[in-house]
């Protein structure tokens, strides 16, 4: 986590000229390096500063932008689909957070006839990585584990097995970084199966370092469904309910989840493969 800056502007605020004003909150110049030594400041020790308002750390009035004409990224993005053999994309272009454009294309759902839309919810597959990563720092904040400690003693037995390595030295920071040794192991599970993945199951057979822990960068999905692991049973509860506490509702990430979708979601792209 990194601690904000108070005070300073965006370096994208202090290039503006906003409406003949100078950008708010000039830095000084680099040939004049900001003191913080009492014996060189000239003022009274009463001394106040003022701001004027012209002086204000403030963000610039927000400009709408013109729309571009986007047809021919339209036939661009429909061709694609075709000859890619894709089932659906939703696209958003958008300056100055402000959305130029946004449209879905295909079917999110061909068996049941559903359409994509621009808020179409799409599987992250991997891209949950950063998600867990962070689930994982906001835990070491609040003191329930160290980034240098085995994940051995984090996890719910079995843990791992020592096959080409000491299990001692694949610590968290190793596995979030993909160099604890572990394989690239991975399964899917689908909406609708009658059983949970089996996570115990999977780090009895898998859970094995093949490599010895810090050797090489080895990419393992693996390792993240292990933090998962460690989320859920450090953070005391299910994997999608620790998430939400921990990361999507800090984050107001209203429409995020894990597993099944909440009531009122909207609609989820289904998974469909090659055929």
């Amino acid at each position: 986590m990194v601690e904000p800056l108070l005070g300073v502007c965006s370096p994208r605020w202090r290039a503006r000229k906003l409406h003949g004003r100078p950008a708010p909150c000039p830095p000084p110049a680099e040939s004049e390096p900001l003191s913080l030594d009492a014996a060189d400041d000239d003022e009274p020790e009463d001394w106040t500063p003022t701001v004027g308002v012209s002086e204000r750390c403030e963000a610039p009035p927000k400009q709408s932008h013109e729309r571009p004409d986007f047809r021919d990224v339209e036939r661009t993005v429909e061709t694609m689909l075709q000859r890619k053999g894709l089932s659906s994309v939703a696209v958003a272009v958008a300056r100055d957070d402000e959305i130029l454009w946004e449209r879905g294309f295909g079917w999110a759902d061909h068996r049941r006839r559903i359409r994509a839309d621009e808020h179409t919810m799409y599987s992250l597959a991997s891209i949950s990585k950063p998600f867990t990563a962070t689930a994982i720092m906001v835990l070491r904040e609040q003191g329930k584990l160290r980034l240098e400690q085995p994940i051995d003693e984090l996890l719910p037995p079995p843990g791992l097995r020592p096959g080409a390595g000491d299990p001692k030295q694949a610590t968290v920071q190793r596995v979030a970084s993909h160099t604890a040794g572990l394989p690239e192991h991975f399964q899917f599970y689908y909406e609708g199966e009658t059983s949970p993945p089996p996570t115990a199951t999977t780090r009895e057979h898998y859970a094995v370092l093949v490599t010895p822990p810090g050797e090489r960068y080895q990419y393992s999905n693996l390792g993240f469904g292990l933090l998962g692991d460690v989320v859920a049973h450090q953070g005391g509860g299910e994997l999608p309910a620790v998430m939400r506490r921990l990361v999507l509702d800090p984050l107001d990430l209203k429409h995020t989840f894990v597993g099944h979708p909440p009531r009122g979601a909207g609609v989820t792209a289904a998974r469909h493969d090659a055929g």
